[in-house]
């Protein structure tokens, strides 16, 4: 049904054809019924007078009923439409809007008549395409598309998306636009598409998205194309410690960065685990590696807890079109675990050292501790005459033996009295934790098990496993003993079981006493003997 100012035709049929029928009759009985019924000119004049009159006061009030009754069903349609409706003028201005369409903008009507629909629209793009169609009705006959999506903004500054149709009025200028709100559907497709091309847990664009891009770009025109490959450092470690979520938050932290680092225009990805890769349209090596340098040095300066971002980088360029984009690909994956590689295999390695910057922070006298651990394993495994591999491996367990201890809070690391269950479960963690850590870098993988087994006792009462005798590892019995003596006679923290701990300094005939005094129950105590000979000797 279409609304206009005019009746509907069938309604003008009706009307038109009552109005033929009563004249009709009117005209042919009343003349010879008023002609029977009175014989005098005069009067029958009269009567012909009050008869026109008669005729359209009836007319017109049957008029009046047909048109009201027609006019108020328009009405209540329009009201009660299922969809908006807008109606708008040659100017596009709107004339009028009915409830939903009030409620769709959240205005009232008064506040939307006389002003232009293009008020309401939030894309120029829109505006331009709602305008141009307008006109076109109105001077062409050409076929016009009737229905098209649009962007609208309504009186709470919120955007809703439209599926809009308008048509011509009959015998006016004026359009009548249905308006549709889709918003939750486009909603629903955005994210569809979004998750389609996007990492769910960076928001950076996904492997498929990268892929895309990179042949898209893959043109003379965008030449040079550089592209990064990055492998993020520490994420197993981190989600075996920490948890997946802390994993989690560490990926974003190292998307956040490259974004930091990278221009508006590059694409940044990622792939999927701990896997990251970043397009370089008309971008030339020297440029792509201040890019790399600006990352590598973000990652540092980073304060993210618990452990900081850090991540291995490789990169190609390519220069010439007829270059294969794979070989360049192959090229900066290779320089990539090549930087990877370099960083693990080496006690350098900036992930490991920030973890060691770590534990000094939570318990600064570590320093000196392991320092003269270091000095006293070689020195001592000289005594002992163990081989160089030994010697080197009981030096580097001397330096990380207490890693894991950096995520045990400082106060349970410094408690000057007995540790509830808790915090003492808490605190042997660190020989766990540890061996997690050493297993994730390969210059540490050797003394993975050392450090796992440090705390074991002889009488196998330690932990974690209750190891006890020859069970313990030969160089874990060693550094049980020296970790003792340090601390003892410098007033390191040393937590012995849960309520028997050590804070004060002791003289070297004291802390000699309390060897003696654990001699077959925590330490070997063959190796005690021996130690106590060297110790006397050496100091």
């Amino acid at each position: 049904m279409k609304l206009n100012s005019n009746i509907q035709v069938n309604d003008e049929v009706k009307i038109t054809s009552l109005y033929i029928i009563t004249g009709s009759l009117w005209i042919l009985f009343s003349d010879e019924l008023i002609n029977i019924l009175i014989q005098e000119k005069i009067i029958t004049n009269k009567f012909q007078t009050i008869k026109s009159w008669a005729y359209i006061l009836i007319t017109a009030t049957i008029f009046y009923s047909l048109i009201h009754r027609a006019l108020h069903s328009h009405k209540f349609l329009f009201e009660n439409a299922g969809t908006a409706i807008v109606i708008i003028d040659e100017d596009t201005k709107i004339s009028m809007i009915n409830e939903k369409a009030g409620v769709l903008l959240n205005y009232t009507p008064e506040e939307v008549i006389g002003r232009s629909f293009k008020d309401f629209i939030a894309e120029e793009e829109d505006i331009e395409k709602l305008v141009n169609y307008h006109n076109l009705r109105r001077k062409s006959d050409k076929a016009l598309p009737d229905k098209y999506e649009i962007k609208l903004l309504d009186n709470s500054g919120n955007y809703k998306y439209a599926l809009i149709q308008v048509n011509m009025m009959p015998n006016s200028n004026k359009s009548i636009v249905s308006v549709i709100d889709i918003t939750e559907r486009k909603q629903a497709e955005d994210k569809v598409k979004y998750m389609n091309y996007h990492d769910a847990v960076t928001k950076l664009y996904n492997r498929k998205f990268y892929e895309e891009e990179l042949k898209r770009l893959d043109v003379p025109r965008q030449l040079p194309l550089s592209i990064i490959l990055g492998d993020a450092n520490g994420l197993k470690l981190t989600n075996d410690i920490f948890g997946h979520q802390v994993g989690d938050q560490l990926l974003r932290k190292i998307a956040e960065v490259i974004k930091e680092c990278t221009r508006e225009e590059d694409i940044v990805a990622r792939w999927g685990g701990d896997e990251f890769g970043i397009i370089l349209s008309q971008t030339g090596q020297e440029e792509t590696e201040r890019i790399i340098s600006r990352i590598k040095s973000s990652c540092e300066r980073s304060d993210f807890e618990p452990i900081p971002p850090n991540i291995a980088l490789g990169s190609a360029t390519k220069e010439e079109i007829g270059q294969d984009l794979n070989e360049i690909f192959d090229k900066a994956e290779a320089q990539m675990y090549q930087d990877k590689f370099e960083h693990k295999n080496c006690s350098s390695n900036p992930l490991l050292q920030a973890l060691l910057c770590k534990l000094e922070d939570s318990n600064y006298e570590i320093v000196g501790h392991a320092s003269r651990m270091v000095d006293l394993a070689k020195k001592f495994g000289k005594e002992l005459e163990l081989t160089e591999q030994q010697i080197e491996r009981l030096a580097l367990l001397a330096k990380f033996h207490d890693i894991g201890k950096f995520t045990v809070e400082k106060t349970i690391l410094i408690k000057d009295s007995p540790l509830n269950e808790k915090e003492w479960e808490k605190f042997k963690s660190h020989s766990s934790v540890g061996y997690e850590i050493a297993s994730n870098f390969r210059k540490l993988n050797a003394i993975a098990n050392y450090i796992y087994h440090h705390h074991e006792n002889w009488d196998g009462s330690g932990y974690p496993q209750g190891l006890q005798g020859r069970e313990i590892p030969l160089l874990s019995r060693i550094i049980h003993i020296i970790d003792f003596y340090d601390a003892i006679t410098h007033g390191i923290y040393y937590q012995l079981d849960k309520e028997t701990y050590y804070t004060t300094t002791m003289t070297q005939m004291k802390a000699i006493k309390k060897l003696n005094e654990y001699s077959g129950e925590l330490f070997d105590p063959k190796y005690v003997e021996k130690f106590i000979k060297f110790i006397v000797n050496f100091e």
